[in-house]
């Protein structure tokens, strides 16, 4: 969703900071196991927070509020243009994280993480819709199963999901990604980098940058970004990575490769 980023470094600092703190007035002496009990967030609250954040989008509907899985934070699922999304708020009401977030066991590193609420894939488009003319191609130009992603040179998710697509391309020869260049105004170098990428047209520009390596800022004529930044407000395209899948579903965030093909198989 469009309401806020946060590096995963900082997310840590807060969860842990929740650990040290305010998660240990939560303890037996407290509110014993369930917070939820001397605690209370209502969709009104959710609401004020949101327009806080991000004036005036009185687009997005509270869908749900649950306590998350981390003490001290509130999971909440809201909808937005007929897309899902999950986001947290602590329960001091003062911090707003956009989630999914993994939560792994520090003390057992080795068990499997219990998995996030996915974002429901319940939205489509009209793919055609989309140019592809000046995207940048992962994987045989010739398949026929088209995939298009939205992605930010400056996203870290887009930067490991990448390499997710770059694992779906070598195992699946019949599959192709059409890469957009939708740089974030959250990341004030990735117009800049976007526009230098499409003016090469070059895919190893964009995994430099995902690489953590320099580019040379480069300037052309093109339009393709400041157009592709229109198409996805127009479609309600607001994060990054997005995915458009062969039907028309979109799909917002980061999977496995793994994943990521049984959902394109079954879009087929």
């Amino acid at each position: 969703m469009y309401l806020i980023v946060i590096r995963l470094s900082i997310v840590l600092i807060f969860i842990l900071k929740l650990g040290v703190s305010d998660g240990l007035a939560f303890g037996e002496s407290g509110c014993s196991s369930d917070c939820a009990k001397c605690h209370s967030l209502t969709v009104q609250e959710v609401d004020n927070i949101i327009k806080k954040i991000a004036p005036p989008r009185n687009s997005i509907k509270v869908v749900d509020i649950r306590p998350g899985r981390i003490k001290s934070l509130w999971e909440i699922i809201i909808e937005e243009r007929g897309a899902k999304g999950l986001i947290y708020i602590d329960f001091a009401k003062k911090n707003l994280i956009e989630g999914p977030l993994r939560v792994i066991e520090i003390d057992a590193p080795n068990k499997k993480s219990e998995a996030p609420i996915e974002r429901p894939p319940d939205k489509r488009i009209d793919a055609r819709k989309i140019p592809l003319d000046e995207a940048l191609v992962l994987g045989n130009p010739s398949a026929k199963t088209k995939v298009i992603v939205f992605t930010d040179p400056d996203c870290p998710y887009c930067g490991r999901f990448h390499k997710e697509l770059q694992k779906a391309a070598a195992n699946r020869a019949d599959i192709v990604f059409y890469l957009k260049l939708y740089p974030l105004k959250i990341h004030r170098d990735a117009y800049w980098k976007s526009k230098t990428i499409v003016c090469n047209r070059s895919l190893k520009t964009l995994e430099d940058v995902y690489g953590k390596k320099p580019i040379d800022k480069k300037d052309c004529a093109t339009k393709e970004v400041d157009e592709t930044i229109k198409l996805a407000d127009s479609l309600g395209i607001d994060s990054t990575p997005t995915v458009i899948l062969p039907d028309g579903t979109v799909i917002a965030g980061s999977m496995p490769s793994e994943k990521l093909i049984r959902l394109i198989d079954g879009s087929k």
